[in-house]
């Protein structure tokens, strides 16, 4: 799967990033554990991505906390940015072309989909399958094996969210209305664009996103209850400012019943019009 293959120019700009990193004393934790984890190996591509969000964020003049323990457990959180009177709490997780691809996923029961899918329309891995698969990795990251795993319950002007590098989703990164429905189902997405897999009656439906109540992915619950925002980006160029211009951003609508989450994101470290 080429999208899990480490390429020239994402090695060469990330070691732009490092020479820009490498003096900044709250990098130093951040580039251990990607020395310690291989340096320029395909395996360590997620931790580079960490670098790449972390330069920008010190480009845009914030000295975030790496690695920040937010009170669940002894699990942490990526980063942590202060600006003006906001704090935000930002998690990265990259989507890698599954091992799993050509096999099938299903949901099975009322709450959970499986790795048994059959579609309607082929015996082969999907897209829908992908996106199914890419809805539960994202998920992961508050929720996993029947517990709350990262992020704590939500306190005023501390704004959580998942950072999602696309690029191993359908091994080329997928489109706007992919992430769309990812996030928030079919709402505004043209109908030939919307992804559909059986329900566990055996009927098709759209796929639902993991913001919607009736998503059947256990851990959609606590992302509603705990993440205000989903951004992803599919980095293609791998170039300064990239991972800022080219990403989409998803807000909760059960978090911002009262229509102000253009005022929470305008705090967002990395918002177009901050930087």
């Amino acid at each position: 799967m080429w999208s899990n293959i480490l390429k020239d120019r994402e090695a060469n700009y990330t070691r732009h990033v490092i020479d820009n990193l490498k003096d900044k004393s709250w990098a130093k934790p951040l580039m251990k554990v990607f020395n310690d984890e291989g340096g320029f190996i395909s395996e360590n591509m997620p931790t580079m991505f960490e670098l790449r969000f972390a330069f920008e964020l010190s480009k845009a003049g914030y000295i975030p906390e790496y690695e920040y323990n937010g009170g669940v457990g002894n699990s942490t959180i990526d980063f942590r940015v202060e600006n003006d009177k906001n704090i935000w709490l930002i998690e990265l997780v990259s989507l890698r072309t599954s091992n799993a691809a050509n096999k099938a996923i299903k949901q099975v029961g009322q709450n959970e989909y499986r790795q048994i899918f059959s579609s309607e329309f082929s015996d082969k891995q999907t897209e829908e399958d992908e996106m199914i698969t890419a809805i539960q990795k994202i998920g992961e990251k508050v929720y996993q094996n029947n517990k709350i795993i990262k992020f704590p319950e939500i306190e005023s002007n501390i704004w959580h969210m998942i950072f999602i590098d696309a690029r191993g989703y359908l091994d080329q990164g997928g489109d706007e209305y992919d992430y769309r429905q990812m996030a928030w189902g079919k709402k505004g997405i043209p109908a030939e664009c919307i992804h559909y897999s059986k329900n566990a009656e055996g009927k098709l439906e759209h796929i639902k996103g993991i913001f919607e109540e009736s998503c059947p992915i256990k851990s959609s619950e606590y992302i509603r209850r705990r993440i205000h925002f989903l951004g992803f980006v599919n980095e293609r160029e791998y170039i300064e400012s990239e991972i800022i211009n080219g990403s989409s951003y998803f807000f909760n609508q059960d978090l911002f019943a009262n229509k102000d989450e253009k005022k929470a994101f305008g705090s967002f470290p990395l918002n177009i019009n901050r930087v």
